[in-house]
This record gives C-alpha cells, sequence and structure tokens, in this order.
C-alpha cells in the first residue's frame, strides 16, 4: 500500500510542478482508441474485448476522467509494462495506468480506452508518454490505489 500511496504522491507533484516542462525521456507513441459502449459488429466485439481490463477491474474511458482517477490504456507490456503509470502531453492533468493488452498493440503503440466510436476517431495520431512510476503486481490492489470515483458509472 505504501508503494502505491507514493506513487500517486509522487504522480501529483510532478503533474503540478511541470505542466509546461517535459522531461527528455518521452516516448512518441501511435495512438489508437478503443472503445466500450455503442453498437459493435461481432467482428468489433471480437477486436474491442468488453468492459473489463486485462486483470478483470472495470476499464475507465479518457471522457469519464475526473481528479483522483485515472485513465485505461492498453500497451505492449514488452515497451510499457502492466502497472506503469504515465503522463501523456496531448492530455494535461490526465493519469493513464497501463492495465491492459491487445493484440495488434505491438511495439511503439498505446490504445487509448475511450467511451464511444465517434471519441476514438477524435484522437491525436501520435502521442508523447512519459512514465511515472511502476507498480510491480499492481493487479493485487483495488483500483490500483485510486479511488473509487467514476464519473458516469
Amino acid at each position: 500500500m505504501k508503494k502505491v500511496v507514493i506513487a500517486v504522491v509522487a504522480l501529483l507533484l510532478s503533474t503540478f510542478y511541470s505542466t509546461f516542462s517535459y522531461a527528455s525521456n518521452e516516448i512518441k507513441l501511435r495512438a489508437t482508441g478503443y472503445y466500450i459502449e455503442g453498437i459493435k459488429t461481432k467482428a468489433e466485439l471480437r477486436m474491442e474485448g468488453g468492459k473489463k481490463d486485462r486483470y478483470g477491474n472495470p476499464l475507465r474511458p479518457l471522457q469519464d476522467f475526473i481528479f483522483g482517477s485515472f485513465v485505461s490504456i492498453a500497451t505492449d507490456p514488452r515497451i510499457i509494462p502492466s502497472g506503469t503509470i504515465l503522463r501523456i502531453r496531448e492530455f494535461p492533468g490526465v493519469i493513464f495506468v497501463a492495465c491492459d493488452v491487445g493484440k495488434a498493440i505491438r511495439g511503439a503503440r498505446v490504445d487509448l480506452c475511450v467511451l464511444t466510436r465517434k471519441h476514438a476517431y477524435e484522437l491525436p495520431k501520435y502521442v508523447h508518454a512519459e512514465k511515472i512510476a511502476y507498480i510491480p503486481n499492481i493487479r493485487q490492489y483495488k483500483n490500483y490505489g485510486f479511488g473509487d470515483n467514476i464519473a458516469r458509472r
């Protein structure tokens, strides 16, 4: 529990103190979006998955982000391991947690969880991510150490 609290405090401090200065350890990633609501074809259902991440927790879309919460993202675990907390320059003040994977997410790619298909098409083509913290065995912490506050659920 101490690791989670320390990671959250570090993340909040770094968000406030470096809003306009970007670190040199940023990674440029190809961004795509996966959505959890709306009508889907059979092919989309197979591709998009369900409403839970790889550990069985509810996905948290970008549109539902509120302070103290996070946004779920899918990454290639070889590039960004599950349990990594990130900040993405294109979305200031938003906290992202790598808690999902996908068959098509290989290499320098990130799949952002969004609410609908329309929101997925509105995402930028590339994003610049900065790793803030890594929490090993993140699945053992309820809500990954963040609050229960989900705006629309």
